[in-house]
């Protein structure tokens, strides 16, 4: 499961959407890398589930 999987992650850009809107934070290039790409894979499963809802709408 996705969110099983990168609950840290998650919790951890949950925190940088916060403090980016109402402090400074900043991260490391590690950091930064691994958060991106869990956006991407998060990005990945959203536009699966678009997929299937629109085909079992239509389907």
């Amino acid at each position: 499961m996705f969110v099983a999987d990168n609950r840290g992650y998650l919790w951890v850009l949950e925190e940088a959407y916060t403090m980016a809107r109402y402090a400074a934070r900043s991260y490391g290039e590690v950091e930064a890398k691994n958060l991106r790409e869990i956006v991407l894979k998060l990005w990945e499963l959203l536009e699966e589930v678009e997929k299937s809802v629109v085909s079992e709408a239509h389907g």
